[in-house]
């Protein structure tokens, strides 16, 4: 025997509720033709009749009725889990995995979750503090639904939306004197400062797989010198305090000296010819249509981060 469909149960049930082809026909809203070759096809396929006809009616037969017992407990257990499927779809619930860089998440998540929250209370946002290598592996075993990075990415499998555009610059102590030789030049947001003037400059270095670093070693190309390099360290929050304290000169996103500093605050200076542009971008599996609140989330973060 063929499998039994909610198409048939719903079928038979409305032939049994009305007694007759007509009614039920235009209830489903199919002909009655239709109707009448598809209850024929079923019964068929049951090796059994399902209805017998007493005057003008078509009443269930002993085997119908033992058909549509069990078939009504299906129905109205269709019934439940369509409503409830339709209730978690309009109060959004769901589960949101959202990965970006440590330091990322000290600015992003106080911008992003709170209003996010009013307007998803009911979606669970879990949180990964990762590399951007690692971030990149989890989007494609999808693990992660978006994740933050910085431009470039080296991945094909990843889809992105901009969110940001931050300036790279360079950070000092407030008392460096080489302050003195910067300018106000168009298009700068602080005052520029010619990189190849701090040749003698000790400088905080971050690891090689940091986009920082890979930027500073292109404006260390540019410049024509090696870097005397004080220290090498991975935390960029640890760098920007070491430069405000006179430990070295720093490279960072903007951001980070200007919102996210404790004590005191570093010097900032623009750098390059032109200045040089870094992308913050949310990334997520290719071809995959972002669920509602996650293009939720993507869209406050580009209005407030």
């Amino acid at each position: 025997m063929d499998f039994i469909e909610i198409k048939d149960l719903k079928y038979v049930s409305a032939i049994a509720k009305h007694g007759g082809i007509s009614k039920a026909a235009e209830e489903l809203y199919i002909t009655q033709p239709a109707l009448s070759g598809y209850l024929k096809n079923l019964e068929n396929r049951l090796g059994e009749p399902l209805f017998e006809r007493i005057g003008k009616k078509l009443v269930l037969t002993w085997f119908g009725e033992q058909f549509m017992t069990k078939g009504g407990e299906v129905l109205l257990s269709h019934k439940h889990f369509s409503e409830e499927i339709e209730r978690l779809f309009h109060e959004e619930r769901g589960r949101l995995s959202v990965g970006f860089p440590t330091l990322r998440g000290i600015s992003l998540l106080p911008a992003v979750l709170p209003e996010f929250s009013r307007r998803y209370p009911n979606v669970e946002v879990q949180c990964y503090e990762e590399d951007a290598s690692m971030l990149d592996a989890l989007i494609r075993l999808g693990q992660l639904d978006i994740a933050f990075f910085n431009c470039p990415i080296d991945s094909d499998n990843i889809d992105y939306q901009l969110i940001s555009e931050e300036e790279i610059v360079l950070t000092t102590s407030k008392d460096d004197p080489i302050i003195s030789y910067a300018v106000n030049k168009p298009g700068c947001k602080y005052p520029w400062l010619d990189l190849k003037l701090c040749r003698e400059q000790k400088f905080i270095i971050n690891y090689p797989e940091q986009r920082t670093t890979q930027i500073a070693a292109q404006l260390f190309r540019q410049a024509g010198f090696t870097p005397r390099v004080s220290l090498k360290i991975r935390n960029l929050m640890t760098t920007i305090q070491l430069s405000a304290k006179g430990y070295g000169m720093a490279f960072s996103s903007e951001k980070y000296p200007k919102e996210l500093c404790f004590g005191e605050k570093p010097y900032i200076l623009s750098i390059g010819e032109p200045v040089i542009m870094m992308n913050l971008i949310v990334g997520y599996r290719k071809n995959t249509e972002l669920s509602r609140y996650a293009q939720e989330f993507v869209d406050i973060a580009k209005r407030y981060y």
